[in-house]
């Protein structure tokens, strides 16, 4: 899979929904454009969230999936679909 491009549309549509953490990894380009508006705006941009995040960080990992891979981008539903991933899964074992 190619790596995922997050442009100043993107960003300005998550900064209207509300979202202020912006998880990148290795597989994420951001724009300079999209960059400096994350920046003027005060997002908190995480580093190295995904293949070689700990392996404790799984609420990270499902969050940074729902919103790069499904493009779930507001942040109290992805919350939700957290929870309930993690309530199965605990069900589950």
């Amino acid at each position: 899979m190619g790596k995922k491009l997050i442009t100043l549309r993107e960003i300005n549509r998550m900064y209207a929904e509300g979202i202020r953490e912006l998880y990148v990894n290795d597989k994420v380009i951001i724009t300079p454009g999209a960059r400096d508006f994350a920046h003027d705006k005060g997002f908190r941009v995480i580093y190295g969230v995904g293949e070689d995040a700990p392996k404790e960080d799984v609420k990270s990992k499902i969050d940074l999936l729902l919103q790069q891979q499904y493009q779930v981008l507001d942040q109290e539903l992805r919350r939700l679909l957290v929870e309930k991933i993690l309530e199965k899964l605990k069900n589950h074992s």
